[in-house]
């Protein structure tokens, strides 16, 4: 019987005393890459702010296509007479944004 009570302290005592290992997540590196999904929508649904911003940031250019994310930044892509497409990006309340 003491050798039982004996074991059972000496059992407890060892588990007791087991080392925790806590990892260090600190240094880890999680890099999130998501893609925007941008949908093509008509001219007429490009909000007045945006048109009024590349009226005044692009003069001569015009509005070819339009697109929108979640977040309400818009995707356009202007022409302008002799020069390639361009593609700006516009919030909602008409300030352009780098993508």
């Amino acid at each position: 019987m003491k050798r039982m009570l004996m074991s059972a302290a000496v059992a407890a005592l060892f588990l007791i005393n087991v080392p925790v290992q806590a990892r260090d997540y600190s240094d880890d590196v999680v890099i999130v890459q998501s893609q925007e999904e941008y949908i093509e929508i008509g001219l007429e649904e490009v909000p007045q702010a945006v048109k009024n911003a590349v009226e005044e940031d692009y003069s001569g250019s015009e509005i070819e296509k339009a697109a929108v994310n979640e977040q309400e930044v818009y995707k356009l892509e202007l022409k302008s007479e002799g020069e390639e497409n361009s593609t700006v990006y516009y919030t909602k309340d008409g300030e352009e944004i780098e993508e």
